[in-house]
């Protein structure tokens, strides 16, 4: 991959657009593909960052499962929480201390972030890309690459959202490679790299827990943009092989909503119930209407089948029947 990277701003554009031809999708998606799996080489090909970060959420899913068919966009990093405190994370607090020790953890990771992490990704880009700490999220990192396509959804930067209020259990290691190395092997001396990866079975639940929390949001309260996501992925799930491997752990589902309620206190999220069985998947008629503008702007994202928004939750809601019962009889 350095060996592309390495490459001219032409030349790239071409191998991108050729890839953009052969496999019909669009010459944005391919070319940030290309960066997303590049810049993931250069953080778990790094001694120094390396044994300090995990990769979760939507993108490893496609990249290193294969489960949905979405373009990658951000990489979710999980910071090992031990480089920033000696205390036990999950040591039982009241709720007054427990509120003041994950702020204490948001401000010590943003800190370690901007003066540790930082400098040390931007050594592993050099002059190839611009690494910053984003202006609105102190503990996100833009990473800008020469980009060659215009795109109204798809941008040329990549955000890195690193956080330790994460589980780190359990991960596999995993290999990765992008579109174009499929299409033009020759330019590749490296096509793939290895990365460690959350289980999918774990963002499986990761997924849910958060669609339960969306069920349940007051509308005064807005959504972040680009939700209808987590909508489709979690659809994409219940209809592979990970289903079942997830609902034969529903103890990983309780565990992560005992987690959430621990680091991501929401007073109207209701994680309590969630964990008895009075789980809650499909949003309010409000936010579905929300949700479904929003997926038609993703759809551009989406490759291979495009769900209509319909299926996703009328499949979202018969899963979430199934689910209430597993939990009640766990």
């Amino acid at each position: 991959m350095d060996r592309v990277a390495a490459l001219t701003n032409q030349e790239r554009s071409e191998l991108f657009e050729l890839t953009s031809s052969k496999m019909n999708l669009p010459g944005a998606a391919v070319e940030k593909d290309f960066w997303v799996c590049w810049v993931l080489k250069q953080l778990f090909g790094s001694t120094e960052l390396s044994p300090q970060l995990l990769f979760k959420g939507g993108t490893s899913l496609s990249k290193c499962y294969g489960l949905i068919e979405r373009f990658s966009e951000d990489i979710d990093l999980i910071l090992d929480w031990e480089k920033l405190t000696d205390e036990d994370p999950y040591e039982i607090r009241s709720n007054t201390k427990q509120d003041l020790f994950n702020k204490d953890m948001k401000a010590l990771a943003e800190g370690y972030v901007k003066d540790t992490l930082l400098p040390l990704l931007q050594s592993e880009l050099g002059q190839i890309c611009n690494a910053s700490i984003h202006p609105d999220r102190a503990g996100s990192i833009t990473i800008d690459f020469p980009g060659s396509f215009e795109s109204d959804y798809i941008k040329p930067s990549i955000e890195l959202e690193i956080g330790p209020m994460s589980a780190m259990i359990p991960h596999s290691d995993v290999r990765i490679k992008p579109y174009c190395a499929d299409v033009a092997p020759q330019l590749f001396s490296e096509p793939t790299t290895q990365v460690r990866a959350i289980d999918a079975k774990k963002t499986f639940w990761d997924k849910v827990t958060i669609l339960h929390v969306e069920a349940h949001r007051p509308e005064d309260k807005q959504q972040q943009a680009r939700y209808s996501r987590h909508y489709y992925d979690l659809y994409q799930m219940i209809n592979s092989e990970i289903r079942n491997e997830a609902m034969n752990d529903i103890d990983l589902l309780k565990t992560t909503f005992e987690f959430k309620k621990k680091f991501y206190p929401q007073g109207w999220a209701n994680y309590k119930a969630a964990v008895a069985g009075e789980i809650k998947l499909t949003p309010a008629a409000y936010l579905s209407a929300i949700l479904e503008r929003d997926y038609a702007q993703m759809e551009e994202m989406i490759f291979g089948d495009y769900p209509r928004f319909t299926d996703i939750m009328q499949t979202i809601s018969q899963f979430e029947s199934e689910l209430i019962e597993a939990v009640r009889k766990s």
